[in-house]
């Protein structure tokens, strides 16, 4: 795996270290939020998007489509909530401070389409079969589309609560 120094000088020009607020000393390991321009702009810090629940992608969750300067990423689609995604790629990314990304969900009832959403990589591990990296959703957000994420987000929390995962 990347250590946080590493994962700081890879994506150092977009991230800052977060300490804990457990009253502990020091850095968490390959975690990185986002500034406080950030949260002027109105976008949550990492921690912030960690307090709310991130939803397994389903069959129904496409894979991400990440577009950074014109080249096009297919990504798997791993967790998700309105906030953010987090995704694998088998290769590792160039060095980027925004992209935008596509995805879709599919269910029985509906498909919800979201297009070119800008993005920021906030959180990256490497290991030994690929990347996965956290992206948080940026900008100005019209109500429609922040409505589009909280409904793909309820979706998946449905179908978990249906026991999609096999599990009970």
């Amino acid at each position: 795996t990347t250590s946080h120094t590493e994962s700081q000088r890879y994506w150092g020009t977009i991230a800052t270290p977060m300490a804990t607020d457990l009253g502990k000393q020091g850095v968490i390991t390959g975690r990185l939020h986002c500034n406080s321009v950030d949260r002027q702009m109105g976008n949550p810090s990492n921690y912030e998007n960690r307090l709310i629940d991130r939803q397994l992608c389903s069959e129904g969750f496409s894979d991400s489509e990440l577009i950074v300067e014109g080249e096009k990423f297919v990504l798997d689609s791993i967790n998700f909530n309105h906030l953010g995604i987090c995704v694998f790629s088998p290769d590792r990314l160039p060095e980027i401070t925004s992209a935008t990304i596509s995805f879709s969900l599919t269910t029985k009832d509906s498909a919800i389409k979201i297009e070119a959403l800008p993005c920021r990589i906030v959180y990256f591990n490497e290991t030994e079969v690929g990347c996965k990296y956290g992206l948080v959703f940026f900008g100005e957000l019209d109500s429609r589309l922040r409505e589009k994420l909280l409904q793909v987000e309820n979706r998946l929390k449905e179908e978990s609560l249906e026991g999609r995962y096999g599990l009970f």
